[in-house]
């Protein structure tokens, strides 16, 4: 986003026709927007009592996927760590999101039933409206995790294969896992080590997501 904010800069240096420099100052904000709307927010309200939530619940919002292989976490290790804060935490909610992909990931895990499965139940709009509802929202990186820094939602990053420094979600409150892997950033869809696959996932360990989810719930 700076990348570009910077281009919008440098074309504004440029050209000083005053239409233009209007425009460029107009998109020089520093807090990313979505445009979800009272619909969205009523259709999830809807969902959410439907799974017997009410407007006092707490809700965090755990985002299962990612388009990349090497990007995903062990969803057996977002299992545990959903069954630890339900056990600490019984006045939260936990709300699964994501895509019709993302529905496989839930196949060989066990979650407990206080978990609001909402994998492919939403559109991207209403999908900003159920994450603003939530207090904080743990992802890998993913375009979910950049919803949830455009509605203002305290996000738990865990990053792999990408840098944090180009991709990390945008605003203050938010918080990046990341091991010093060597090989990583290396922007690869399929991990190339033979030694340790997935190294930079699999060093993420619940018991550090927990701790950083607890932080951020003041638990």
């Amino acid at each position: 986003m700076d990348r570009y904010l910077n281009v919008l800069q440098l074309l504004n240096n440029l050209d000083s026709n005053q239409t233009t420099n209007k425009i460029t100052k107009s998109h020089t904000s520093s807090e990313l927007e979505f445009w979800h709307t009272d619909d969205d927010r009523e259709t999830i309200t809807v969902m959410l009592q439907s799974a017997g939530v009410t407007s006092n619940d707490r809700l965090i919002a755990i985002n299962l996927g990612t388009t990349w292989r090497t990007k995903q976490w062990d969803p057996r290790n977002f299992a545990a760590v959903i069954q630890k804060i339900s056990d600490i935490a019984p006045n939260f909610r936990v709300v699964l999101t994501g895509s019709t992909e993302e529905q496989t990931l839930l196949k060989d895990i066990t979650i407990p039933e206080s978990t609001i499965n909402l994998v492919a139940k939403t559109d991207i709009m209403q999908l900003g409206a159920l994450l603003e509802r939530c207090e904080v929202c743990l992802t890998c990186d993913s375009g979910p995790m950049h919803i949830a820094a455009a509605v203002k939602t305290p996000t738990i990053a865990l990053f792999g294969p990408t840098a944090p420094k180009r991709h990390q979600p945008y605003g203050s409150g938010h918080t990046i896992i990341e091991k010093p892997v060597y090989c990583r950033p290396c922007y690869k869809r399929k991990c190339h080590r033979k030694d340790l696959p997935h190294q930079c996932m699999k060093d993420i360990t619940t018991h550090e997501v927990i701790n950083t989810l607890s932080a951020h719930l003041n638990l």
